[in-house]
This record gives structure tokens, C-alpha cells and sequence, in this order.
């Protein structure tokens, strides 16, 4: 028993040492990545930057000791031995190119300042930039809201344009002066978000409106027309009362106008104008109109009053 005791005993203490050892291989190897990350931060950042006055000049990535980033010019680091980026401040440095999207390796990074510049280009959306005094156009990228530990931020004296970023924190209208096509936020309204939602409803409100006063007139107009049809047939069940007022003198007025159309002269004859001109003073003297139903007559009360208008024609041809 006691020579088993003791096996568990070695065995137990072996597999101690491996847990530690394994733990300190991960912590390593990942302070090693945040590390490496870093120097490549800073290297791409060198690369991808024109620097006429040579103010780069301490970035020397041929030191491999531990924080050697750290005593670079504008690098500010968490700690002074180690080569993580803290702050990087590169204001006023003359340096030119566009905005260099190798910052983003710089995965610890609080700080960032490169005003008065020469930077050009618009603003990846990926990443934060405190960049006053250059020459970025473009919208502010509205990812940046994402960056939680970002707490200051100025973009005053570029060319950028559109809406800016809704920042939880607090942030001034200076921070973002001379952007003449900014908008939001501390500074005015943006006019077009503003407008659309009103004109939508506008548009809106006059399309249903319309389309409910056609409907109520179509409706009314129904009614209406079943009233005067109905009153109509009550009134002229037969149809006729239009050649019944034609009798006399009215069948001889209508006759005239018909008669003229076909004059053998063209040059006597009315010209459709003058026809319809006189048909409708007529209509309106007797009260019908081109709309009413034109029957024939059928039955033998009617035949006199044909008679009536062969007789009152003849009388016009013997004149």
C-alpha cells in the first residue's frame, strides 16, 4: 500500500509541473503575438508614410529587445518594457500619405494624434483617428462607435461631409470646425435626413387623400346618375319626349339646319362649327340635348307626327 501511495504521489506532482508549464506556453506565446502585432503596427505605419524632415528617424526595428518600440518618437507604450502601443502622437510632423490602415494591429492603442499633416484620402471605417489640420474628405465612418475605449475625438480643418458618428461620449462642435458639409450631432441638423420622413408623409397624406375623394365622387356620381335615369324614365317612359317637342315651327327650325348641309354650293353650306352651333341653340331653346335617347317611333300615335315633319320639310323645298 505504501509503495502505491507513493506512485500516485509522483505521478500527481508530474502532471502539476505539465499544467504549469502548459499555461505559461500560452501566456507566452500570446504576449508574443500582442507584442508582434505591435512592432508590425508601427512598421507598416513607417512604410506607408512620406516623412520629408526625417522625423522618423529613431524608428529602428533592428533592436530586438523587449520595449525598444517604446523609445521611438510619438510612441507611448502601457509599459516601458513592453512593446505595447499606448498613445501615438505624430502631430505636426509634415508627413504625408494616405491614412495608414496599418494602425489597426495596434490592438491596445488609446490614443491617437496625427494632426497637421499632410494626410489625404478618406477615413477607413475600421479604426479611430484623431486628424485635424489635413486634407480627408469623405464621411466620418460611423463604425467608430464601436471602439469602446475611445473617448476623445477631432477631425476640425479637413474636407469630410455627411452625418458624424453618434458618439456615447460627450463631444464639442469644435471637434469637428471647418467641415463645411458636416452635419449632426453638436452641430446642425442634417436637412436632408430631416426632410425625407416629412415629404414621405406629405406625399403620402395627398396620394390617400385623392384616392378617397375619387372615391366618394365616384360614389356620388353613381347615385346621382341611377336619380336622374330613374326620374328620366319616369318622366319619358317611351323615350320620345325629344321628337315630341319637335312639332310646328320647332321641326321646322331643326329642318333648316339640315337641310343647309346640303346645299349644292359648298361655299353656302354651314360649316360643322355653325351646325353644331345651331343644333344647340335649338336643344337649349327646347330643352334637349345631343345625350338624349333617339327613338324611333313604332306605333300609330307617332305616324301623324312623322307626317308632321315630311310635310313641314316640303314646305322648306316649295319656299
Amino acid at each position: 500500500m505504501m509503495v502505491f501511495f507513493m506512485k500516485i504521489s509522483v505521478n500527481t506532482g508530474a502532471l502539476s509541473v505539465l499544467i504549469y508549464i502548459f499555461i505559461w506556453l500560452m501566456l507566452t506565446s500570446s504576449f508574443s503575438y500582442g507584442i508582434e502585432s505591435d512592432i508590425n503596427c508601427l512598421k507598416s505605419l513607417k512604410a506607408s508614410l512620406e516623412d520629408p524632415f526625417n522625423y522618423l528617424s529613431s524608428w529602428d526595428f533592428n533592436n530586438a529587445t523587449e520595449g525598444f518600440i517604446c523609445k521611438f518618437t510619438g510612441i507611448d507604450c502601457w509599459h516601458p518594457e513592453e512593446s505595447k502601443v499606448l498613445n501615438i502622437r505624430l502631430s505636426d510632423m509634415e508627413l504625408k500619405g494616405e491614412f495608414p490602415r496599418g494602425l489597426k494591429n495596434c490592438s491596445a492603442l488609446t490614443g491617437l494624434d496625427l494632426s497637421s499633416n499632410k494626410f489625404y484620402g478618406t477615413i477607413p471605417s475600421d479604426f479611430s483617428a484623431i486628424v485635424p489640420f489635413n486634407k480627408l474628405s469623405g464621411q466620418i465612418p460611423l463604425e467608430l462607435v464601436l471602439l469602446s475605449r475611445l473617448k476623445s475625438f477631432s477631425a476640425a480643418n479637413n474636407l469630410l461631409s455627411g452625418s458624424v458618428p453618434n458618439f456615447k461620449f460627450s463631444i464639442q462642435a469644435e471637434n469637428y470646425a471647418n467641415n463645411a458639409g458636416l452635419c449632426g450631432g453638436p452641430l446642425t441638423a442634417c436637412q436632408g435626413a430631416s426632410r425625407k420622413p416629412h415629404s414621405g408623409i406629405l406625399v403620402g397624406a395627398a396620394v390617400g387623400g385623392v384616392t378617397i375623394a375619387a372615391f366618394g365622387v365616384a360614389i356620388a356620381m353613381f347615385f346621382y346618375m341611377r336619380r336622374v335615369s330613374r326620374k328620366k324614365k319616369e318622366d319619358d317612359p317611351d323615350g320620345n319626349k325629344w321628337a315630341k317637342s319637335l312639332k310646328g315651327a320647332k321641326a321646322i327650325k331643326f329642318l333648316k339646319v339640315a337641310c343647309s348641309c346640303v346645299i349644292p354650293a359648298a361655299k353656302e353650306r354651314p360649316t360643322m362649327f355653325e351646325v353644331y352651333q345651331l343644333l344647340r341653340a335649338i336643344g337649349e331653346r327646347y330643352h334637349f340635348s345631343m345625350d338624349d335617347d333617339i327613338l324611333m317611333a313604332s306605333d300609330t300615335s307617332n305616324a301623324d307626327y312623322l307626317e308632321e315633319l315630311i310635310v313641314a320639310r316640303e314646305g322648306i323645298e316649295s319656299h
